[in-house]
């Protein structure tokens, strides 16, 4: 099954790993983090409404699930500006948020990719949550699942979500990719 990883950081990015019958496996990076912001409750609508405001262009994932996310989801929680992400998931409104879009949006990339084999969370933003024993997972899966979609349910209650523990995963990847192609 098709796998999706997820690198949460000064951005997002978003990839799909396929495995393909004899072949070498293929990898499709792709600009995820671009996609607009699903908003599931009328609070997700206003903070995206708000963002929109300060971008001047329509929410994105990477607006609201990322190091630079952070700063605007204080922002538009706070209407006061934050410099560091870690300050601003001292927020309780933030810190929330963060998850409850993060699951949306795992939630998202795993049916567009349909990458129910895995997916796997990367990232400094991640990387840190998970040092300091933060990570929201219930959060996570309760925007995962959403309210009367059954059938997609069950899939997500059987769907593996993995937290990359090599800080260097997109480095080693790029290295990889350069070698075999040179």
């Amino acid at each position: 099954q098709h796998k999706a990883l997820i690198g949460i950081g000064t951005g997002l990015g978003l990839s799909y790993f396929y495995e393909t019958p004899g072949k070498k496996p293929l990898i499709r990076p792709s600009c995820g983090g671009h996609m607009v912001a699903a908003c599931v409750t009328r609070e997700h609508f206003e903070i995206c409404e708000k963002i929109r405001k300060y971008t001047l262009k329509p929410t994105i994932f990477e607006n609201v699930v990322s190091g630079s996310g952070l700063l605007y989801l204080y922002q538009a929680v706070t209407d006061k500006v934050c410099r560091h992400p870690e300050e601003a998931l001292n927020n309780e409104n933030v810190y929330r948020l963060f998850h409850e879009f993060l699951g949306v949006f795992i939630h998202q990339a795993t049916l567009y990719g349909d990458s129910f084999g895995g997916v796997y969370l990367t990232g400094g933003v991640m990387d840190s949550l998970v040092k300091d024993d933060r990570l929201d997972i219930k959060t996570i899966s309760r925007f995962l699942k959403l309210p009367g979609v059954d059938i997609i349910n069950e899939f997500f209650d059987a769907l593996p979500v993995y937290q990359v523990q090599n800080s260097y995963i997109t480095l080693q990847g790029l290295h990889e990719k350069f070698v075999s192609d040179h």
